[in-house]
């Protein structure tokens, strides 16, 4: 499945309840409703699950975690540090196996924060 239709499949799952009219790649999980800043928790946590990884405090931000293609680019850009600091990262391989995403379009207030 790739990158971006796993995290597509998590927010649908988990917040739209099985709803997907109106969900685009960029739509703004806060700005749009679509989650709230505890479900950004929840969503973190699914992040962490499924691609072993932790995200740091300093992480959570809409440039990070506010849209479908935000946290897809948030992990490649993941994938890469680890692939970089660790070529036998299984976080490379994860993200790989998955699917590479598209890049975000849209941006918000770098100083605005969950």
């Amino acid at each position: 499945m790739e990158l971006r239709e796993t995290i597509r499949l998590f927010v649908v799952d988990n917040f739209l309840f099985g709803d997907d009219r109106g969900l685009k790649w960029d739509s703004s999980f806060l700005g749009e409703a679509i989650i709230d800043s505890t479900g950004i928790l929840e969503l973190v946590t699914f992040l962490e699950s499924k691609f072993a990884i932790c995200v740091a405090d300093n992480e959570m931000i809409p440039e990070n975690l506010d849209s479908i293609n935000k946290v897809a680019a948030f992990l490649e850009r993941r994938g890469e540090e680890a692939f970089s600091s660790n070529p036998h990262s299984h976080m490379r391989d994860r993200v790989s196996e998955i699917g590479e995403p598209e890049h975000a379009t849209n941006s918000l207030d770098q100083e605005e924060g969950f």
